[in-house]
């Protein structure tokens, strides 16, 4: 994805700073960071899914990002 339309903005960035921007959105309107965990875990099922990936290979993604102190850290 190079470009996103959000609220009548256009952005040009990468999918990541683009998620991370809406959920930096969703933060500040009030919903809690935990319930957006849990709402970016079944996401990434979901394209899991939709990518017809195996359920060893998305586990495989899953347990490859590490968060630590230092940052966030894996393959995926």
């Amino acid at each position: 994805m190079d470009s996103l339309k959000f609220d009548g903005v256009d952005y040009q960035d990468d999918s990541f700073e683009i998620i991370a921007m809406v959920l930096q959105q969703l933060s500040e309107e009030g919903e809690p960071w935990e319930d957006l965990i849990e709402t970016c875990l079944l996401a990434s099922a979901f394209c899991a899914q939709e990518a017809e990936l195996h359920p060893d290979d998305y586990m495989t993604i899953i347990r490859s990002v590490k968060v630590t102190e230092e940052g966030i850290y894996g393959d995926a």
